[in-house]
């Protein structure tokens, strides 16, 4: 008997991601088209894995690529050129697919893709105003671009660089300032 596999997807400006997931599949027939990805496999535990998913918009099948992995099979679908406004929906039926859910380990919302590349910059932080509710998306921003161990790194790095700036480097500027006036007066 042919199931419907669970599928997740995520997409950027320039492209979609679909993953399927299924574990243990050998051989799948993944046939990605402008308007459909089709797919047919059959697991190690012999059941049967099969949908054909008519895509919201046409995408470039040319520079598509898939891989495949014991857990999972993933396709990175790039859009059309010219397309580069996020989709609504992955498929064309404008309706809720049960074998269908968000990927929100991928997903980034239309108006953050943008700010991906600028959400290392905490210049924001010195201000007075501190949203701390920008402060905590950044950081989780941080933590899954690069990890968490890096990404605490990250931090760890831009807090000492904020002490040194805002509290020691004005420390030493008053103690040359006293000492120099020190020099001048002779106060000893």
């Amino acid at each position: 008997m042919t199931q419907i596999p669970p599928v997740i997807w995520a997409q950027r400006k320039d492209k979609i991601f679909i993953t399927y997931c299924v574990e243990n599949v050998k051989d799948p027939k993944i046939d990605i088209e402008a308007s459909e990805v089709k797919f047919d496999a059959v697991a190690s535990d012999k059941k049967h894995y099969s949908i054909d998913i008519k895509l919201f918009k046409e995408i470039n099948p040319e520079k598509s690529t898939k891989t495949v992995s014991d857990r999972q099979i993933e396709l990175v679908l790039k859009k059309q050129e010219d397309d580069t406004a996020f989709w609504p929906y992955l498929t064309k039926e404008k309706q809720k697919n049960h074998w269908l859910k968000v990927d929100f380990n991928k997903w980034v919302d239309e108006d953050e893709d943008d700010e991906e590349l600028n959400i290392l910059s905490f210049k924001d932080i010195n201000d007075l105003d501190v949203n701390r509710e920008l402060i905590r998306t950044k950081i989780n921003t941080i933590f899954y671009i690069t990890g968490y161990d890096t990404g605490l790194n990250a931090i760890k790095q831009n807090i000492i660089q904020n002490i040194i700036q805002h509290n020691i480097v004005p420390f030493v500027n008053i103690l040359y300032f006293f000492n120099r006036k020190k020099k001048l007066y002779h106060y000893e």
